[in-house]
């Protein structure tokens, strides 16, 4: 199994450049039914922070907001990075929830928004 973001001391800057990158390819961001958040769903597609667990950790199958996740995987982040990972996902992700919202332009002017809060630079 891969490291998770703690384990390999992940900044800041390298799980935003996961985050970006993984949306970019994907072309769209998941959640169930009811607005949850989906880490990973049945065909493989990831949320923003879904990028960040590994293949094949329990958090995966978590559902729920990231401070949930954070709390319940003390061992996936550092507790001093949850309002950063809770910022991306609401920004980057929830805030395209349903895949109609979802387009290139609004979600790179997205990644332009969140980057300098946290002295981060979009990835190319």
């Amino acid at each position: 199994m891969q490291k998770t973001p703690k384990e390999a001391g992940l900044t800041r800057q390298q799980m935003f450049d996961i985050m970006v990158r993984h949306l970019r390819k994907q072309r769209a961001c998941f959640s169930n039914n009811k607005g949850m958040c989906l880490y990973l769903d049945a065909n493989g597609r990831k949320c923003a922070v879904g990028a960040l667990i590994p293949n094949g950790h329990p958090a995966q199958r978590s559902l729920g907001d990231v401070d949930n996740l954070i709390l319940n995987h003390r061992k996936l982040f550092k507790a001093k990075d949850a309002g950063f990972l809770y910022t991306c996902q609401r920004e980057l992700h929830d805030k395209f929830a349903n895949l109609e919202e979802w387009s290139p332009i609004k979600f790179e002017v997205a990644a332009i928004r969140v980057a300098p809060l946290y002295g981060l630079k979009v990835p190319e």
